[in-house]
């Protein structure tokens, strides 16, 4: 090991040892050979998937409470312009706290590793696996130059590397500022999104399947958005993808 090697390992360690390393999401201290953005413990938590999810916006839901019966959660959204939702988990606790330190603490380096988590889930792997093309929801060139960094590619990056997946970042463009979504009624979601993606160009590779990748999924506004501006392009199949969504299940119905 170069002199240059020893003395950046000895500064990392003694960083470590004056700042020690804590996870973002629960603040426990982390050893320095643990070098994953969240805990181990944290990680876990991630991969406890609801069994029985709605295939249309991936609610958790009771598959012999609804069957025969239209979704509870879904069933007043909008027009859908997607086929089907894939999503990790439930948007509370660790997963809800790591997309905020994502999206505003500028800890980049949690996108990737949640689409690593995303990627290597196993309720999931089949279908994602037989995506040609991942396509990460634009973020506007203001919000974009605000944040340093578009979060959704940083996930769909990471859900790529694992499971060989193409991104293209270029086939969708997102041209109006939104107002943020999070602040916005159900009612209203739409509206603020129409228009707000174009399609430049056709998708690489004329590929028959893709995951358009985001963090959250809640009324499929934006999602539904996005996939307009992509069908303007391509006939391919169009899977929604996110980390998590904000419903939960109590009993057999959702809130």
């Amino acid at each position: 090991m170069s002199i240059t090697s020893h003395m950046a390992h000895f500064g990392s360690a003694l960083l470590d040892f004056v700042y020690p390393p804590h996870c973002p999401t629960c603040q426990a201290w982390q050893a320095p050979d643990d070098r994953l953005p969240l805990c181990r413990a944290c990680t876990q938590s991630l991969q406890t998937t609801s069994p029985h999810r709605c295939p249309r916006c991936s609610a958790p839901i009771d598959a012999l409470a609804v069957k025969g019966k239209s979704c509870p959660n879904c069933d007043h959204w909008q027009k859908i312009l997607f086929t089907e939702a894939l999503v990790l988990t439930d948007f509370v606790g660790v997963a809800a706290d790591a997309i905020h330190h994502l999206k505003f603490a500028g800890c980049k380096q949690i996108g990737s590793f949640l689409g690593h988590q995303m990627g290597a889930n196993p309720d999931l792997a089949q279908k994602l696996g037989g995506l040609d093309l991942l396509v990460p929801v634009p973020l506007h060139a203001a919000r974009q130059r605000e944040r340093g960094f578009n979060q959704a590619e940083e996930i769909a990056k990471g859900v790529g590397d694992v499971l060989g997946i193409p991104l293209d970042t270029g086939c969708v463009r997102r041209i109006l500022p939104t107002r943020q979504q999070a602040r916005l009624h159900v009612t209203e979601r739409a509206a603020n999104m129409a228009g707000a993606f174009i399609a430049p160009r056709a998708p690489r590779g004329t590929p028959s399947s893709i995951g358009l990748m985001d963090d959250v999924l809640t009324t499929g506004a934006t999602m539904s958005a996005c996939a307009a501006a992509l069908r303007t392009k391509s006939s391919a199949r169009i899977i929604a993808l996110a980390v998590a969504s904000p419903f939960r299940q109590v009993g057999d119905t959702l809130r």
